[in-house]
């Protein structure tokens, strides 16, 4: 064996480059363990710091979104808030601390305590256009699809709010965000509604086609029916041609589940009082092409808020089958989440509701509580009196301060007062009449007798015609009955004796008989009665006889019978109270003024001549008073110019000198308006044209009314004025004016109401044979003819209840008369802002037929001419939202306020 060969190279250096190559790779490993949790530490960094961002941009956003509240407040509580100054009485003011939920936001107030604190800063309000016109909000821009004013001119102001907030990391410097919003403060005349409804919910069911064009918005859910094929027996529609928006849900169904407030509450076909059948023929709205589409699909399914869900509650003819649960109740319990996309795609933004983010519209101030449970103003403040008890150590004073500077009666320059004396024993009221000027026109020092309810100064005396009282009184003959006695005395001959061929008087009593009376009723308008009597008979009763003075004796029947006459025989003595007279209504009579078969009640009239109104006006504008017929001050001088004159508002506030709020249904009618077309029911005074006619009581509209007439009958009357212009670009100025009619209720009568007048139509002091005379005796008078109306209406109703429906929007003008063939043309905008406070009794049927309704929204008011003293209603809209760095935002507050910043 040989020996073995040792290897040339020795082991010790190959087991030390293992060494090297392994430390080699260690070291390489540890430089990228390094590197990549460098890297994670860096970005974990970068995240925190990021989500710091985020967490103080969201507090920047939600401290703008609280400023943005503070302004809505303001606006809603006052027509012109005071500035938002940062170092103002008015600034905007922080959220307090526990606003913020997070611990790492920094609080504080302004940059000079705590440059790296919450800040929010109120810019000035800037008016667009800068002219101070009114906004137009198109509906062609893309931006203002669901805007629920789109279509509308309004006032719009705008507003700047910039908001800081920091964020204090536990390590590194705070991290600041910087936003601005912008918002849109727009006003929107109540009349650039084609109909308007607050405090009510808005239902229709009308027989004949409606067709509404404009916008229309209730704060409220919506009950549209057409009940064409159910009353008339043809289908008919009711067609909406412009936006609506409405704060609740819209319903195809009645608003009550019970029968008898289902429409007329009975069905025509079978005369069972189980509520009127449900129509079904087509409710449309427009969609963005300008095309009508049916609430109704194709398959037969209203697609309302409850997507057809609905139908399982109602029966076969479209009464509640549940009659025991509130019918808001059950339809609250079928709205469908499905009803946004489908009412979006279809109709394009023209209906929307809540689903939609809708929101209620109040008239400035109605929107903002005035006591401590949150309650808001009752919105029929608006047309009554001025609140005297009002002081400034009444509680929610500032609230309720605001209201009272938006009642028409504490606005208007012309304030009529009228005292109410109830007459006595059914004879007629009466009633005096004062002027006054506008609120706080009273100089210091003035004699209280010589200050209105308003704070003004009494003028003159009350110019011929202008304002006139015409009282109710109406009388019928009847019988009436009581239980009483009868005492009778009669002269007897004795027939022997001493005396024989002497007289002596006897007395016979009889007690317990009914008497019988033939009387004569009249009755007056605040509600008394009296009673005359024509005649009387006696039977019955127990009957007893005395011989008076049994001693004396006389000569002669004769004798006997003088003195008889001397005992002053009464005849009948009643001893209890008579029933009510049995007076049958066709033998009532109207003397003057006229009995409301809707209200049962007489009205006293409280007659507003406009013819006499616009000849008073006329004297103002050449200061002379040659008819006589100009408005004086106290002291002769012709009022109605300047400052403390005219500005196109007339307040008439009815009160009673009896110490009762009210005085019965003494009422307005507005008479004398008629107007040849190319000429006005007003001049136009202190660059005011138009008028706005409020009262606390009822009113009544005596035939045309700011229109000619002539169009009564045509549907352009519904929306054009008789001259055909409008005040739109290429149309020119029309001589229409602009009116609105603000009332507790308002009811169209046709021109010869009260018989033929063609020079005045004014009411008479005598009715004669008229349909005001008949108003007692005929329940639903025949219309005279067809009338024309061109104003806009602001008045209440009386809602739907178990007992009764409301009538719907189609009777929200009242009617007492039968009006056949006629048509009533209103063209103007429908406001139905509260409760009938007056004019309460439930619609019905039974004492009037309506008119053919030719209805339409005013082309004026379309293009943004509206009365004078419109209220508004607001709402807000944020236009802009953008981060700003540090140097734009301090630039940004320079250019707010640079006294300031």
């Amino acid at each position: 064996m040989s020996p073995c060969r040792s290897s040339p190279f020795p082991r010790h250096p190959r087991r030390g480059s293992a060494f090297v190559t392994v430390m080699i790779f260690v070291i390489i490993l540890f430089g990228l363990s390094a590197s990549i949790l460098s890297w994670s530490l860096t970005e974990s960094r970068l995240n925190r710091r990021n989500s710091y961002w985020l967490e103080a941009r969201n507090a920047a956003e939600a401290v703008a979104e609280f400023g943005f509240s503070q302004i809505v407040n303001q606006f809603n509580s006052f027509a012109t808030p005071p500035t938002f100054d940062p170092g103002g009485a008015n600034a905007l003011v922080l959220p307090p601390d526990s606003f913020f939920r997070s611990g790492s936001v920094r609080t504080g107030t302004y940059s000079a305590t705590n440059p790296n604190g919450l800040e929010l800063v109120g810019g000035v309000l800037v008016t667009i256009p800068s002219s101070g016109a009114l906004f137009f909000v198109d509906p062609n821009n893309p931006d203002n699809q669901f805007d629920t004013l789109k279509g509308q001119y309004v006032y719009r102001r705008d507003v700047q709010v910039l908001a800081r907030a920091s964020v204090v990391p536990p390590i590194g410097a705070p991290i600041t965000a910087y936003v601005s919003e912008k918002i849109s403060i727009r006003g929107a005349p109540l009349f650039a509604h084609a109909i308007f409804y607050d405090n009510n919910d808005l239902e229709a069911a009308p027989g004949p086609t409606l067709d509404i064009y404009g916008p229309v918005h209730v704060n409220g859910n919506m009950f549209p029916l057409a009940q064409g094929t159910v009353e008339t027996g043809s289908a008919n529609a009711v067609n909406f041609h412009g936006p609506v928006s409405v704060t609740g849900h819209i319903y195809h169904s009645w608003a009550s589940e019970k029968p008898a407030a289902q429409g007329r509450g009975y069905s025509s076909s079978s005369g069972t009082l189980d509520g009127e059948p449900l129509g079904n023929d087509p409710i449309t709205f427009v969609n963005s092409t300008g095309s009508q589409v049916n609430l109704k699909d194709s398959s037969g399914v209203w697609k309302d808020s409850t997507m057809g869900g609905l139908s399982s509650l109602l029966s076969s003819q479209g009464r509640f089958t549940n009659t025991t649960t509130p019918a808001i109740t059950q339809l609250e319990g079928k709205l469908s989440s499905n009803f946004r996309q489908y009412a979006s795609q279809t109709w394009g933004g023209n209906l929307q509701t809540s689903a939609m983010g809708v929101s209620n519209y109040h008239p400035i101030s109605f929107g903002q509580p005035v006591d401590d449970s949150g309650t808001l103003p009752d919105p029929h403040a608006i047309i009554d009196r001025p609140d005297s008890g009002l002081t400034t150590g009444s509680a929610y004073y500032d609230a309720r301060a605001e209201v009272e500077n938006q009642k028409f009666a504490n606005q208007t320059g012309l304030y009529v007062e009228v005292k109410v004396t109830p007459g006595t024993g059914g004879s007629a009221d009466s009633a005096t009449v004062t002027l006054f000027g506008p609120r706080n026109s009273a100089p210091s020092g003035t004699a209280a007798t010589d200050i209105g309810p308003n704070g003004g100064i009494r003028l003159g005396a009350v110019p011929s015609n202008l304002v006139t009282f015409v009282p109710y009184l109406a009388t019928g003959t009847g019988t009436s009955t009581q239980k009483g006695n009868q005492v009778s005395y009669s002269s007897v001959k004795i027939t022997s004796g001493t005396y024989k061929n002497k007289y002596q008087i006897q007395k016979t009593t009889k007690t317990g008989g009914t008497i019988s009376n033939n009387v004569t009723v009249s009755l007056n308008g605040t509600g008394g009665s009296g009673q005359s009597v024509n005649s009387s008979s006696f039977s019955g009763g127990s009957s007893s006889t005395t011989t008076v003075n049994p001693s004396t004796y006389y000569n002669s029947s004769s004798a006997a019978d003088s003195v008889i006459a001397t005992f002053g025989d009464d005849g009948v003595t009643a001893t209890t109270d008579p029933s009510d007279p049995n007076v049958s209504a066709s033998s009532m009579t109207v003397q003057s003024g006229f009995y409301d078969q809707r209200q049962l009640t007489g009205i006293n009239v409280v007659q507003v001549n406009l013819g006499a109104l616009r000849s008073a006006l006329k004297n103002t504008l050449t200061n002379t008073n040659t008819d006589g017929a100009a408005i004086k001050t106290a002291s002769g001088a012709i009022w109605g110019t300047g400052a403390s004159g005219w500005n196109g508002g007339v307040y008439v506030d009815v009160k009673s000198t009896a110490g009762s709020d009210f005085p019965g249904q003494t009422s307005v009618v507005l008479a004398n308006a008629t107007v040849a077309s190319g000429s006005s029911l007003l001049p136009t005074v202190n660059s005011v044209t138009g008028v706005t006619l409020a009262t606390n009581a009822p009113a009544y509209i005596l035939g045309h009314f700011n229109a000619d007439g002539n169009n009564a009958t045509s549907a352009t009357s519904a929306t054009m004025p008789d001259d055909g212009k409008t005040g739109a670009a290429g149309s020119g100025d029309s001589a229409e004016i602009p009116v609105a009619i603000a009332a507790d209720a308002i009811t169209i009568l046709s021109p010869n109401y009260f018989g033929t007048n063609s020079t005045t139509n004014l009411v008479p002091t005598s009715n004669g044979s008229t349909s005001a005379g008949k108003s007692y005796s005929t329940v639903s008078p025949s219309a005279s003819g067809s009338t024309e109306v061109a104003a806009a209406f602001i008045t209440g109703i009386a809602p739907t209840s178990p007992t009764s429906f409301s009538g719907g929007v189609h009777n929200l003008p009242r009617f007492i008369e039968n009006w056949g063939s006629n048509a009533v043309a209103i063209r103007g905008s429908l406001v139905s802002l509260y409760k009938s406070n007056v004019s309460t009794q439930p619609w019905a049927q039974r004492y009037y037929s309506a008119p053919r309704r030719i209805w339409g929204f005013d082309k004026i008011f379309e293009n943004g001419h509206f009365p004078p003293l419109t209220p508004k209603v607001m709402s807000y809209r944020r236009v802009d939202f953008t981060d700003l760095s540090a140097a734009d935002y301090n630039a940004a507050r320079h250019a707010l306020w640079p006294a300031r910043y």
